[in-house]
């Protein structure tokens, strides 16, 4: 595709969200959020899928998103999940999994309606203790990386149906 008409495709992307409230930006090899996303009314978008893609930081312009339900950031490169994203206070399926995080901040558990958190195939070395106060949260994997220890409140988080922790460094449960 030519950048002209890869450019029409994401004026249409965006031009249909507005409608839709649903932005799938995924397998496009961008490297940065559009910045022609700003000239589109997305404050009420529910979904955002970067996947696929070599964005090595979580896009601020999807922290405007107030109603964003489902956020996908699957397969990148991103090192980090910025203390911001406690402004998505909707947000309740959150995919970082494939990129190369280390932690998970704190911050991260503060958002109360999250219900789905898949964070796989990363770096992490450990979970925040503060994860108990995800008391919604029914779906957590963070199979294969790095995690030695669990910590003990992930036993107060009683909704919790499905739990992978395979493929870890786990001496103890």
């Amino acid at each position: 595709q030519s950048p002209t008409s890869h450019n029409r495709t994401l004026e249409k992307i965006l031009d249909d969200a507005q409608h839709t409230g649903e932005i799938t930006l995924s397998g496009r090899k961008i490297k940065e959020y559009p910045k022609i996303a700003s000239k589109y009314d997305l404050y009420y978008t529910t979904l955002v899928d970067i996947s696929r893609n070599r964005f090595t930081e979580v896009p601020s312009e999807v922290f405007e998103y107030c109603c964003l339900e489902n956020f996908n950031c699957y397969h990148n490169v991103i090192r980090a999940i910025p203390e911001a994203l406690v402004q998505l206070e909707s947000l309740v399926h959150l995919n970082v999994s494939r990129n190369q995080l280390t932690n998970l901040p704190a911050s991260l558990c503060t958002l109360r309606s999250l219900q789905v958190l898949l964070a796989s195939n990363n770096r992490l070395v450990s979970l925040p203790e503060e994860i108990s106060k995800l008391e919604n949260l029914m779906h957590l994997d963070v199979s294969s990386n790095e995690i030695t220890h669990l910590p003990t409140q992930i036993g107060d988080l009683e909704k919790l149906l499905w739990l992978d922790m395979g493929n870890n460094l786990l001496v103890e449960l």
